[in-house]
């Protein structure tokens, strides 16, 4: 048998002499510790027994216990502590009435608590707010004309609203003329760009780069039409081309009240 097979609560017999063949209180032990180690090489073995009786340790190694001449091995042996129900009277012998196993009580298992169930309150997205200028930050930003109106030179469509709240009160507008002739220069040029406009997101100045005039005298040494120029053509643009929706933005912007056009 190797020690790793030995295990604490085994119980053996120590059957040297003719006295000890039969199994007794006296002559059976039981394995209390198994200790089995290495150190720099060395294996340390140890095999601490106690006897049952005298409750004395006494310490093997793994070739003594091995040893069938002085140990047996009892494999299915066990201990088992019995309770025993005596009477007991005063001045007279006890009395012994029964015996049963000794069971341990199974400790009390406290409750557990039910579980807690919170509704969690769902969450809330909030919706970015446009913030739309106020009259007085609309006419603050409109003093100087040409800067205003250049600072815009990088927006695109998706700056449409913006651009109607900035300027539509401050560009002449044409609210309800009927858009020109399609053979006509202004339709031409107009209808060219609000759909680079619109369709294909050019910005304000890429428009301007475009260099449209509605006739040759409108290009009397002018190189390029003005920011202004282009601002206004696609408000106006989008009154003559656009959709429902972008008509009523525009239209509402135009009469905001106390905005006065330049």
């Amino acid at each position: 048998m190797k020690i790793q097979d030995i295990r604490k609560g085994d119980i053996y017999q120590n059957i040297s002499g003719n006295q000890n063949r039969t199994a007794s209180a006296t002559n059976t032990f039981q394995v209390l510790r198994v200790e089995n180690s290495e150190e720099d090489g060395y294996e340390m073995s140890a095999i601490w027994l106690g006897n049952i009786s005298s409750k004395k340790a006494t310490l093997l190694d793994i070739t003594q216990i091995n040893n069938k001449n002085t140990w047996k091995h009892h494999r299915d042996a066990h201990l088992e502590e019995i309770v025993v129900r005596r009477l007991m009277i005063p001045g007279a012998d006890p009395i012994e009435l029964s015996s049963f196993p000794y069971k341990p009580p199974i400790p009390k298992q406290e409750p557990k608590p039910e579980p807690v169930f919170t509704m969690e309150e769902p969450e809330v997205k909030s919706t970015p707010v446009k913030v739309i200028p106020t009259p007085s930050e609309a006419a603050a930003k409109i003093e100087n004309r040409y800067d205003s109106f250049a600072l815009f030179a990088s927006s695109t469509y998706t700056n449409f609203e913006e651009l109607c709240y900035e300027f539509a009160n401050s560009v002449e507008l044409h609210m309800e003329r009927g858009r020109p002739g399609k053979k006509s220069g202004r339709y031409i040029v107009y209808e060219t760009e609000w759909s680079a406009f619109k369709n294909n997101q050019k910005t304000i100045r890429e428009i301007r780069d475009m260099k449209l005039w509605i006739s040759p005298k409108n290009n009397s040494g002018v190189k390029y039409p003005s920011f202004e120029t282009i601002i206004r053509r696609l408000l106006q643009s989008a009154l003559w081309f656009g959709d429902k929706t972008e008509r009523g933005i525009i239209k509402k912007a135009h009469f905001v009240p106390g905005v006065r056009k330049s």
